[in-house]
């Protein structure tokens, strides 16, 4: 990758320039990807659990797993936007 190429986040980070920029590189480090790992994780325990239930035909632990899968789902998309990493859905 080409140093231009390289995109660059809102760190946060305050210096007596003022506000720094760190590359997206900066931001992932081994916390970083065990957090969002973990996060994934429960995001895909949540799926078979709901996959499980839409097998099954029980549509009353279907809509809670839907629930709960939407629920990780979003938790993953808000860790994402904290870490800077801004996902565009066409």
């Amino acid at each position: 990758m080409r140093p231009q190429d390289v995109q660059r986040y809102d760190a946060g980070i305050e210096s007596d320039e003022g506000r720094r920029l760190m590359t997206l590189t900066g931001v992932i480090d081994d916390h970083m990807l065990r957090c969002y790992r973990e996060l994934l994780d429960q995001e895909d325990a949540a799926f078979d659990e709901l996959e499980h239930a839409y097998e099954d035909g029980d549509r009353n632990h279907f809509e809670q797993d839907l629930s709960e899968w939407a629920q990780a789902a979003s938790r993953r998309l808000a860790y994402l936007k904290k870490m800077g990493v801004e996902l565009e859905f066409a």
